[in-house]
C-alpha cells in the first residue's frame, strides 16, 4: 500500500491528522491492469492551524484469477436433484419473484413455493453459500417435450410469436432448452458481509490486496450459476439455448464474457426484456477462447462437458 499527502503546497509531513479515524471520501481513481488494479481512497486531515489536505491510500485490488479463486471457496453449485433440493429452488424463486421483485402476486402461492406449468419438464439448480452451507440462487432449465418443430412448449416461443419464423429456424426443436429462474436473494450481499474476515482470508483473499466487496463477490457468484446450467445441459443433451433476458443481466454476463445473440428487438415482458439464443458450444467455444479463467469456473476446467 503506497501513501500521499495532498494538499495546497503541503508535503504530508506538514499536515497531522485529526483525531480519530478518518473517514473516506468517495473513491475517485481505478486502475487495472492485466494482473491487478489499484484503488485510490482520500482521507481528510487538518492541522492544528486550520490548514486542510488529505491523506491518500493507495491500495491494490485482486485480479481476476485471485477473485475467481476466492469465489470458488465461497460458492458451490449443485443440481436439484432430491425431493428437499427441488422445494429449495422453489422457495428462492418465490422470495426472489413474489417478495422481493413482486412481479407475481404471492397470495398465489400459499406454500411459499412459486412453481409454474413448466415444472413439469423442467430441471434445477441451487447457487450454495459455502461457509453457511444456504442456497441462496437458482436457475432454471425448461426442457424440450418432443421431436415437433415447434417451440410452443418454452415460453420463451409465447412471448416472441411476433418474430418471423425464420428468425427461430436456428433453434433445433429436440435440443433446445430455456434458460429460465435464474436468480441470486438480495440476502446474498448481507451473507457475506457477516463471513467473518478470517474465513474470507483463508478463501484466498491476500493481504496484499484491498478486499473485494460483498457486491464484487455477488456478482462472481453467477458463474456458478451458469456452472448448474452448463452440467445440467450436458446431462439432458441440450444443444442451444434459449432466454428472455432483463437489460442488466444481459449485461451482467458480457462483463463476464458471456454473450448470448438477441433475436429480434426487446419485447415487453415483465419489463424490456432481450429475446437471445445461442449455441452451447458455441457460447462456451467463445468464453474459453476470450476469457479462459471464466470457462474453467463454468465447466469446472472441462470436466463437466466429458
Amino acid at each position: 500500500m503506497c501513501r500521499y499527502g495532498l494538499g495546497v503546497g503541503n508535503p504530508i509531513g506538514s499536515l497531522k491528522g485529526t483525531e480519530g479515524k478518518a473517514t473516506p471520501l468517495p473513491e475517485t481513481c481505478v486502475g487495472r491492469g492485466a494482473d491487478a488494479g489499484w484503488k485510490l481512497n482520500f482521507y481528510p486531515l487538518q492541522n492544528e492551524y486550520g490548514m486542510s489536505g488529505c491523506v491518500a491510500n493507495l491500495t491494490r485490488t485482486a485480479a481476476l484469477s485471485d477473485l475467481l479463486e476466492i469465489s470458488s471457496r465461497l460458492f458451490a453449485s449443485r443440481v436439484a436433484v432430491t425431493a428437499e433440493d427441488v422445494a429449495e429452488a422453489f422457495r428462492i424463486r418465490y422470495q426472489v419473484y413474489c417478495e422481493e421483485a413482486a412481479y407475481f402476486d404471492r397470495r398465489n402461492y400459499p406454500e411459499g413455493l412459486e412453481t409454474d406449468a413448466y415444472d413439469g419438464h423442467s430441471v434445477q439448480s441451487l447457487l450454495v453459500y459455502r461457509p453457511t452451507n444456504a442456497a441462496v440462487g437458482t436457475a432454471r432449465l425448461i426442457l424440450p417435450l418432443s421431436d415437433s418443430d415447434s417451440l410452443e412448449e418454452l415460453p420463451f416461443d409465447l412471448v416472441c410469436a411476433e418474430l418471423p419464423a425464420e428468425e427461430r429456424k436456428a433453434l433445433p426443436k429436440s435440443s433446445t432448452a430455456e434458460l429460465s429462474r435464474f436468480c441470486v436473494t438480495r440476502g446474498l450481499k448481507r451473507e457475506i458481509a457477516r463471513t467473518p474476515g478470517k474465513l474470507l482470508a483463508e478463501a484466498g483473499a491476500a493481504p496484499q490486496f484491498a478486499a473485494p466487496s460483498s457486491g464484487e463477490l455477488a456478482r462472481y457468484a453467477k458463474l456458478w450459476l451458469m456452472r448448474g446450467l452448463v452440467e445440467m445441459s450436458v446431462q439432458n443433451r441440450v444443444s442451444h439455448w434459449c432466454a428472455v433476458i432483463g437489460p442488466e443481466l444481459f449485461r451482467a454476463l458480457e462483463q463476464l464474457g458471456i454473450r448470448f445473440t438477441p433475436l429480434g428487438p426487446p419485447v415487453d415482458y415483465y419489463g424490456k426484456r432481450q429475446p437471445c439464443w445461442g449455441s452451447v458450444d458455441a457460447i462456451l467455444s467463445r468464453i474459453k477462447l476470450g476469457r479462459r479463467e471464466i470457462w474453467d469456473v463454468i465447466t469446472d476446467e472441462g470436466r463437466l462437458l466429458r
